[in-house]
């Protein structure tokens, strides 16, 4: 959660550093959109949440049918 904060990309980084031990999977994101989708074509994530309805056409768009794009908390649960 909170990919895109601060200890979200600390976490990023622990993961870039030991990729043969951890797998991402899902990501969700406040408000820097650009840097959520930039993350999961990195990390090739299943799920991403963003946190208004609004972002999820555009994250949907520049990541396409392989990942699932929900946003707020239903989002979240899923």
């Amino acid at each position: 959660m909170g990919a895109t904060g601060s200890i979200g990309r600390q976490t990023l980084d622990v993961l870039r550093r030991e990729p043969d031990r951890f797998e991402l999977v899902a990501i969700s994101g406040g408000h820097r959109v650009d840097e959520l989708i930039a993350i999961a074509r990195e990390f090739a994530v299943e799920h991403v949440v963003v946190a208004m309805y609004a972002d999820e056409a555009a994250v949907r768009d520049a990541l396409g049918d392989q990942v699932m794009v929900s946003s707020r908390v239903e989002g979240l649960e899923r």
